[in-house]
């Protein structure tokens, strides 16, 4: 794991990191503190300069990973390497990822509609447009 030296207000945001990312470029965070259950990332690593900077991370998104994130998703963990077995996370992980779609003018996968209503357990089903 790599430590930056910041300030303890910007820690939150930006430390630890795994592969150079701050979890906030993850879908999927198991543990706050640790890397190793962040799973699905999908930003590029400017992301930790805008998160220093107050800017908004949503011009960091990485279009291209987006996909993968997605196909990973819906693999249920098979090709990150390990299956996530809390089911709300994934719903979570499938909203977060819809939430960028939405924020971007970008139409949103339905396949992403599907993750969250069959990963969530209280019945509802999110509406994706």
């Amino acid at each position: 794991m790599k430590t930056v030296k910041i300030d303890d207000a910007e820690q939150n945001f930006v430390l630890p990191l795994k592969d150079g990312l701050p979890r906030l470029a993850f879908a999927i965070v198991e543990d706050f503190d640790s890397p190793s259950t962040w799973y699905l990332p999908h930003h590029t690593k400017r992301i930790k300069r805008v998160l220093l900077a107050g800017g908004n991370p949503q011009c960091t998104v990485d279009w291209k990973l987006m996909g993968k994130a997605i196909v990973d998703l819906y693999r249920q963990g098979i090709d990150i390497g390990c299956l996530v077995s809390d089911d709300r996370l994934l719903a979570e992980g499938a909203s977060h990822l819809a939430a960028h779609y939405r924020i971007a003018g970008r139409r949103v996968p339905s396949v992403l509609g599907y993750l969250v209503s069959r990963f969530s357990h209280n019945g509802s089903q999110e509406t994706i447009n």
